[in-house]
């Protein structure tokens, strides 16, 4: 060998046992598993997550050793494991800790029954759910079918972790049947939530959306709604059989189920006899998949646009699509995985659509050539222009004589989650039970072309809220493309509106 090459090889080994050096350097230096633990080391991030599980693991040796009492070692774990932003890993393990201390059995349980609605992970999901099976906390029933009830377009109902877990919990009874009790507030409702009734309602609401997504011939919910073996005093059902048999709609999300608690108090008994009055007079096929989104539609067309009542699904979509072909369009370009998105008529949509849809569409496909709709938006774009913490939006109503009213509806502080998202604060959710539409900005800068049209999140949104929903976006400074959507994933592209000054 030559001597070039064996100083190269020489070097190369040098270089190699510095790396691994180095490399041990850095591996020590987040502490071992034999490392002093306290109440802060599993707390402590800068440490490795080996070394902190492994601190977990011997959490109770303090209360044995005198350093800290059994109450102050219990809260320590229960904080690891609400920690949300913590690696699931080391939050299983604070869980695993927690079931040592089993006279308090029961205080996990019900600790784990208050975390899981809202569980970001679906391996400790899992975790809990095989826990629940061993135990036999039939108690968490309710909190696997809150979070079952959070929709996920990209998951196969029968393949979620919630699905998993309820059939471990139940092995010898169907999942709906479960989902079914847990609706109707039998023994298997939250056990705290009895004097809590706001928490005990979103209880029964996520159970009853999750019925209408698992019952696809609606033959349980139908059942349900028509039965007389319920109890006379139950509020729930009084409204959602009320709502059925008058105006033909039934809820199918939470936000929906809460919206029609709202419709149906006292201050709104003038608006529900108009649109149960609308809803009679219409054929069935016109009302068939008849929602609450619609309502305000069909109420504004009864007062001020009585002929649209009377065009067939096929006169109105040929109606729209002459309003929005003569108008510029641009589709969105960018979808949630990058690809190109096109073919946003309304004819794509034709057999997806109720008619009642077609009502709300085709008003929509109005109020874009609406003087007053480009002033309004166009003034707000501009200041949304200037805002990166958030996207702008608010609702439309109609008003008066059939006029246009758009309010904005500026985001909280909290909800300010960047320019590419807006969040309907509380307030606008209240103020908009009789609004048409809900819209939002996409008003980053002039050439936001790329992006207009609604995001998988607005989609998600439509779907969750039940509402019928706008987007503008900016394409130049003097135009913006509006496009509709709705639940289900329907979008119509409704082509430009004009900033006033520059028609």
């Amino acid at each position: 060998m030559s001597l070039t090459k064996q100083m190269w090889r020489i070097g190369a080994l040098v270089v190699a046992g510095m790396v691994i050096l180095v490399g041990s350097g850095c591996a020590s230096s987040g502490g071992g598993s034999n490392a002093e633990v306290t109440l802060d080391s599993v707390m402590n991030r800068d440490l490795l997550p080996k070394t902190r599980k492994a601190h977990l693991r011997r959490l109770w040796e303090l209360e044995t050793t005198g350093v800290a009492s059994h109450d102050e070692v219990r809260e320590r774990l229960k904080r690891v494991a609400w920690l949300r932003s913590e690696w699931w890993e080391v939050r299983m393990v604070a869980i695993e800790s927690l079931l040592q201390d089993t006279p308090n059995l029961d205080d996990t349980a019900n600790m784990l029954r208050l975390l899981l609605p809202t569980e970001p992970s679906p391996q400790l999901t899992m975790f809990i759910g095989d826990l629940a099976a061993e135990y036999q906390w039939t108690e968490l029933a309710p909190s696997f079918v809150r979070r079952w009830s959070r929709f996920d377009p990209h998951a196969v109902d029968d393949e979620r972790v919630e699905y998993r877990s309820l059939r471990k919990l139940f092995p010898d009874r169907p999942v709906e049947d479960v989902v079914f009790d847990v609706f109707m507030d039998t023994e298997l409702a939250e056990p705290s939530v009895s004097d809590d009734e706001v928490r005990r309602r979103r209880q029964r609401d996520d159970a009853w959306a999750l019925l209408r997504r698992l019952d696809t011939d609606g033959s349980r919910t139908i059942t349900l709604l028509q039965g007389t073996a319920a109890d006379p005093g139950d509020e729930v059902l009084r409204q959602l059989r009320a709502a059925a048999s008058t105006l033909g709609i039934v809820p199918d999300t939470r936000a929906e189920m809460e919206w029609l608690r709202r419709l149906m108090r006292p201050e709104w008994a003038g608006y529900r006899e108009q649109a149960a009055s609308i809803v009679a007079g219409l054929s069935p096929e016109q009302r068939r998949g008849l929602r609450l989104r619609h309502l305000p539609s069909l109420v504004h067309a009864s007062r001020y646009a009585p002929d649209r009542l009377a065009m067939s699904r096929d006169v109105l979509v040929e109606r729209i699509d002459d309003m929005v072909t003569s108008r510029r369009r641009h589709a969105r370009s960018r979808g949630a995985s990058g690809e190109m998105i096109s073919d946003e008529d309304i004819d794509r949509f034709r057999d997806r659509v109720a008619w009642a849809d077609l009502i709300a569409i085709f008003g929509a496909a109005v109020l874009v050539d609406d003087p007053a709709l480009a002033a309004g938006i166009f003034a707000q774009a501009e200041r949304d222009r200037t805002d990166e913490s958030t996207e702008h939006g608010g609702i439309i109503n109609y008003g008066p004589g059939g006029s246009l009213e758009i309010q904005y509806y500026a985001p909280r502080i909290r909800q300010r989650l960047g320019d590419r998202q807006f969040t309907a604060s509380p307030e606008m959710i209240l103020a908009s039970d009789e609004s048409a539409f809900h819209y939002h900005l996409h008003a980053q800068e002039y050439d936001n072309g790329d992006y207009a049209g609604p995001s998988h999140q607005d989609e998600l949104y439509a779907t969750e809220q039940g509402r019928c929903c706008l987007v503008f976006t900016f394409v130049k400074r003097d135009a913006m493309n509006v496009d509709y959507y709705q639940p289900g994933g329907v979008v119509v592209d409704l082509g430009e509106v004009h900033r006033p000054e520059s028609r």
